[in-house]
């Protein structure tokens, strides 16, 4: 699979570290918390999962182009 995909708004890329704040942000909706699946404590959390995912050649992270997000 290539680094990564891209069409017109969006972005499949390798997880990065630096994706934890994000990811941790994203924890914090009410609406995803209610979906029952999991979610992470804190930024730390975050960024250990990301250590795993980033060096999973399936995992992907889709992001919209404009702001990496």
């Amino acid at each position: 699979m290539s680094d990564r995909i891209e069409t017109k708004r969006l972005l499949l890329r390798t997880w990065s570290v630096s994706d934890a704040q994000t990811l941790y942000q994203l924890c914090l909706d009410p609406e995803l918390r209610r979906s029952g699946i999991h979610w992470y404590e804190s930024e730390e959390e975050g960024g250990q999962i990301l250590r795993h995912w980033k060096d999973n050649p399936e995992a992907r992270a889709i992001v919209r182009r404009e702001d990496q997000r």
